[in-house]
């Protein structure tokens, strides 16, 4: 009788996942069991068009791991979790935790922490040269800068779905997210929360589109929730600006303060929430004095302000300036409106393209924003717009994490009643069939509920003797749809080595289902039998 051995089966989905191009890339596999300890190896070794993808198993083991890279094309991404990485007082060429200087990056869905360095310019991830950066489900917070760009008149830089936080040396010149140079800077359905005494955001980038974001100080000591101090064309719609009563500056949202140095500087401000709880108030938007171009301001809310804009050009219609919005919780940063508040219906739908079509979902999620009544709502979010489920937010500075407000109408006595919610369907996913394959992969027909991405990894555990593990094989596959999707996982050389040999060797699978923009994780459990037979035997 053979000696039967398992093997168990982890199928991990994660936001943001895209299947593999159909080119020659290599993905590269970083943590315990794969062919990379640490993610610099993989960085070190990728070639252009890779992608190095870090299992979340090895958070701990990754700490103090610090690089540079020239790589085109490269995408690093965490998978099975959140890939974690804190810089443990070490630096890439004294600047950050990940020096990024190729052109074309992708960062998704890593936690980076802990960059500090002698001039109090440590960042998470710091860009040089020419190339594009894209940062999509990442959490940076405790560096000196959360991300620092010194990018040129080509580059691009794109946050969404991402949350920055705590970041700043305390000196006024180190901030949650920083500009120096772009040809622009695109920031949507993110948020940026509580800096040491630096803006939530600074921008020199020619043209800046902030869209659906959380820009709150909290009780923090930060100064400008957005600073882009040499102006450009400017777009902020549908944001959340919250400055916190231990702020620095009185100002919220500075545009222009050292100039008008960049071309076509024009300045839109619509549909966003203001909200000032300084004890003396102060400006919400500053532009300065050398800005010639009237800054048009629409739909806004503001409370708690001395001046509302400091530009006396500015055209401005239909904010809503009142004492009492009538927040659902003001206190708890739930600034959505409750059926009563006066700024109802109060903004105007004939702006053109700039009118809001979606609103941000705390936290890092976004909605459609249908405008609901005879006129849109002023700031950022629409009463009644349909409720998605509750998500848990990051925790603030000091504080622990919560679970959030739904981002829409019925839990703020929309048309479902006064404080009725009503629940969202759950997410599932169901194993239709596995099979094994006669070269070694195991093919899994999967139907998920929603849109959604899996990663899957497999390992190998023989009884008797040292329980070696070895990897088995990984593989990954995104649902763009509700549906099937098949998700292959393919052996790897040590996979192959550990089976032959063996007769029968018996496969458990867990299935971890995260639909794309949420935190759910819904998981079940199979199992297959891989063999010397014509056909395999399964169950479960």
């Amino acid at each position: 009788m053979s000696r039967l051995a398992s093997i168990t089966v982890t199928v991990v989905a994660f936001a943001g996942l895209a299947a593999a191009p159909a080119s020659a890339a290599t993905t590269r596999l970083v943590g315990p069991g794969h062919p990379y300890a640490k993610p610099c190896q993989a960085i070190a070794a990728a070639a252009p068009g890779d992608t190095v993808q870090i299992d979340a198993a090895g958070n701990g083991s990754y700490d103090g791991d610090v690089c540079r890279s020239t790589v085109a094309n490269l995408t690093i991404e965490g998978v099975g979790g959140r890939a974690r990485v804190d810089a443990a007082g070490r630096s890439s060429g004294g600047k950050a935790i990940w020096v990024l200087a190729g052109p074309n990056t992708v960062v998704r869905n890593v936690e980076l922490s802990g960059a500090a360095v002698t001039d109090k310019n440590g960042a998470a991830i710091r860009l040089e040269g020419d190339g594009d950066l894209t940062l999509s489900g990442v959490y940076f917070h405790d560096n000196q800068n959360g991300i620092l760009v010194g990018g040129s008149a080509e580059t691009d830089v794109v946050v969404e779905g991402s949350a920055f936080a705590n970041n700043g040396a305390g000196d006024g010149y180190s901030h949650n997210i920083y500009i120096s140079g772009a040809r622009s800077f695109t920031m949507r359905h993110s948020s940026s929360r509580g800096a040491r005494a630096g803006h939530l955001v600074k921008s020199r980038a020619t043209v800046n589109d902030l869209f659906y974001n959380r820009l709150t100080g909290e009780g923090s000591t930060s100064s400008y929730e957005v600073d882009i101090p040499n102006g450009g064309r400017t777009r902020v719609v549908g944001n959340v600006i919250q400055q916190g009563p231990n702020t620095s500056n009185s100002g919220m949202l500075s545009y222009g303060a050292e100039g008008a140095r960049n071309p076509d500087s024009r300045l839109s401000v619509v549909n966003n929430t203001f909200v000032d709880d300084r004890p003396r108030g102060g400006t919400a938007i500053a532009v300065g004095s050398s800005v010639t171009s009237p800054a048009s301001v629409v739909n806004n809310i503001a409370v708690g302000q001395a001046t509302f804009v400091n530009q006396t050009t500015a055209q401005l219609a239909s904010n809503c300036l009142v004492a009492d919005p009538r927040f659902v919780n003001r206190a708890a940063f739930d600034h959505r409106l409750q059926q009563a508040s006066p700024c109802r219906d109060a903004g105007t739908a004939g702006i053109g393209a700039d009118l809001p079509t979606q609103q941000y979902v705390y936290d890092l999620g976004v909605q459609p924003r249908p405008v609901v009544g005879p006129a849109p709502d002023a700031g950022a979010f629409e009463w009644g717009a349909p409720a998605p489920p509750p998500a848990a937010l990051p925790a603030a500075p000091g504080a622990p994490a919560t679970t959030s407000p739904a981002g829409g109408g019925a839990a703020a006595g929309g048309p479902s009643g006064a404080g009725a919610t009503e629940a969202a369907p759950a997410s599932a996913v169901r194993v239709l069939s596995r099979r094994a394959r006669r070269n070694g992969t195991v093919a899994l027909t999967l139907r998920v509920s929603d849109p959604g991405a899996l990663s899957a990894t497999a390992s190998l555990r023989a009884t008797g003797g040292k329980r070696k593990t070895v990897t088995y094989g990984r593989g990954s596959v995104s649902a763009k749809r509700a549906g099937r999707v098949v998700l292959v996982l393919r052996p790897t050389a040590k996979g192959r080595a550990a089976l032959r040999g063996r007769g029968r060797v018996a496969v458990a699978l867990t299935i971890r289902f995260r639909p794309t923009g949420t935190d759910t994780v819904v998981k079940r459990s199979s199992k297959i039998v891989l063999g010397r037979t014509k056909r395999n035997v399964s169950a479960g």
